[in-house]
């Protein structure tokens, strides 16, 4: 059987409400093999820290903190950070 790699991105700004719970669906997935990259956009109610909580406790999630970038450049400099090798076909 072929492992599927998957790489999620997920935007991060004031989310601290609902972060755990994404984090939570996205570490139950089965079948891939996965990474998890968190950008959080500058927020201010402890979004980073429970960011930084999670991808302590577990390595396919990684987390970046982008000061208020807004989503375009977002999206540009954890693409330019991210390495993803596409599955031989």
């Amino acid at each position: 059987m072929v492992t599927r790699l998957v790489s999620v991105l997920l935007p991060v700004f004031n989310s601290r409400a609902t972060l755990a719970q994404a984090l939570e669906s996205i570490r139950r997935q089965r079948g891939v093999e996965l990474e998890c990259v968190a950008v959080d956009d500058g927020s201010s109610d402890g979004s980073l820290a429970c960011l930084e909580h999670a991808a302590a406790s577990d390595a396919r999630i990684r987390g970046s903190y982008n000061a208020a970038a807004g989503a375009y450049n977002r999206r540009v400099f954890r693409m330019r950070r991210v390495s993803f090798e596409a599955p031989a076909r």
